[in-house]
């Protein structure tokens, strides 16, 4: 309590007060300049510890840390919170983010009164924490003359020009360990039973794959594994003992320009897509008709359970249709189609469908059961979503120690005079900057989020483990 009511003292709008009044510290050294620091997008473990690293960094050089709340949105108004090293000593091992987040995107307009504030105000950089939408935002702004330097943040381990991003490591294992329960709470069962466990990570399956693989789920369903890259990618593989089983599901699972292909005529169509191209949408009735020849083939071999790891980023790979377009032009809702009902999902503030507004594991549960009847097998099926509830977790220590390395190395960066870059991890504690010119951006300008990695060790090792829980190199037990 004494710690939120310290935070709530320390609160201040810059429209009503000057940072010269707060260019002495509470410990004696004088400020002589000013840097703002922003989390935007939903929460992270590990960033708190971003923030106490840019403070750690910053008075040591005597540079005064304004925190803006609640994202770009206080930014706006000018809500900020003077943050010092006796502020923020305690948050690094702790999950959420003390200056409060938000997902507002500002747009041109917007861009161009921040800065205009910031001048007014005596901020003489930023430093944005967030997704691929801060950090397309950070590269906004750098382009039109601020300084800015971004810390990569999600839990979804997909921005472009960083192996890793602070939280993923802790969200991964905390996943596992609750994915490794339903997995004993299946076996428990005097019955065939399967959990379908739905894992957040938008369009990119590395949260699902990495908790799956740890856990030694009976299988993961990523949306890489069913696009045209991905395949592509497998394809080009060498030295993948699990190639042919990776292609012969995605033949089973996935409807080329509307057709279910055999798979020899499935890999003609993905090797000669540059000629002919084609349209790949996920079945889920198909996927729901393999989940349950999964199982029942375990059942042969006496082990009627299994934890299916399911991405929502599937969600995104399913036919759909825009149902609404707002007054921007752009679409404001969809439907999905293929779940055996009518389902409408939204767009977030982006403009980017909200995949885990389609509940994919509960329509799964439904179609496993119609298909395990029709095939005459008796299976108990429980649909489980993972996601939200890691978001604020407290960071197990590779995470609070990535996020201090990011938060130093970003406002040294920016005291060196060093603008529109990203820090970047290397792995094993080794951190570098990237310019944000040579990310990737789409038509729009905007980041193109970073998939999972199909050519590596890591998909190698899980598939390999995969293939030897379906059972598919084995002939049926009668």
């Amino acid at each position: 309590m004494g710690l939120i009511a310290t935070w709530t003292r320390s609160q201040f709008n810059l429209n009503k007060t000057t940072l010269q009044s707060y260019s002495r510290t509470s410990y004696g050294p004088q400020i002589s300049r000013f840097y703002g620091v922003v989390h935007a997008g939903g929460p992270a473990p590990g960033s708190n510890a971003a923030i106490a690293g840019i403070v750690s960094a910053a008075y040591n050089r005597n540079v005064g840390i304004v925190g803006f709340i609640n994202g770009f949105k206080g930014a706006m108004k000018g809500d900020a919170i003077k943050l010092e090293p006796c502020l923020v000593s305690e948050i690094g091992s702790l999950g959420g983010v003390a200056i409060g987040t938000s997902r507002f995107n500002p747009k041109e307009e917007d861009r161009k009164k921040l800065i205009e504030s910031f001048d007014k105000w005596g901020i003489k950089g930023l430093i944005a924490i967030g997704g691929d939408d801060t950090n397309t935002t950070a590269s906004r702004l750098s382009k039109m003359g601020f300084p800015v330097i971004g810390i990569p943040k999600t839990i979804d381990n997909d921005i472009p020009g960083t192996s890793e991003t602070h939280g993923f490591q802790t969200v991964v294992q905390k996943t596992a360990e609750a994915l490794k329960a339903l997995k004993r709470d299946a076996q428990c069962q005097d019955s065939p039973c399967i959990f379908l466990a739905e894992i957040m990570g938008r369009k990119s399956g590395a949260w699902t794959f990495e908790a799956g693989r740890s856990a030694e789920a009976t299988a993961m369903y990523i949306p890489e594994e069913f696009s045209l890259n991905g395949l592509k990618t497998v394809l080009g593989s060498d030295n993948f003992s699990g190639k042919d089983y990776v292609l012969n599901r995605a033949a089973r699972l996935l409807r080329v320009n509307g057709k279910i292909l055999d798979t020899i005529s499935f890999i003609k169509a993905i090797e000669n897509s540059d000629k002919d191209p084609v349209d790949l949408k996920l079945d889920a009735s198909a996927l729901a008709d393999e989940i349950v020849r999964v199982i029942a083939k375990r059942d042969k071999f006496g082990i009627p359970y299994g934890v299916f790891a399911i991405a929502e980023g599937i969600s995104d790979k399913l036919p759909t249709e825009v149902s609404s377009i707002g007054e921007d032009g752009l679409p404001s809702a969809f439907k999905v189609l293929g779940l055996g009902k009518e389902v409408e999902i939204k767009v977030d503030a982006h403009h980017n469908p909200r995949l885990s507004d389609v509940k994919i594991s509960d329509h799964l549960s439904r179609l496993v059961k119609e298909s395990a009847k029709k095939a005459g097998v008796d299976i108990k099926v429980v649909a489980q979503t993972f996601g939200y509830q890691y978001r604020c977790v407290d960071p197990i220590a590779y995470d609070k120690n990535l996020g201090l390395a990011e938060g130093f190395t970003a406002l040294e960066a920016l005291d060196e005079g060093k603008s529109g870059m990203m820090v970047s991890s290397l792995g094993n504690g080794k951190l570098t900057l990237v310019k944000y010119e040579d990310l990737p951006y789409d038509e729009s300008g905007h980041l193109i989020p970073r998939q999972y990695d199909l050519s590596s060790f890591s998909y190698k090792q899980g598939i390999a483990n995969q293939f030897r829980k379906s059972y598919e190199n084995y002939e049926d037990v009668r």
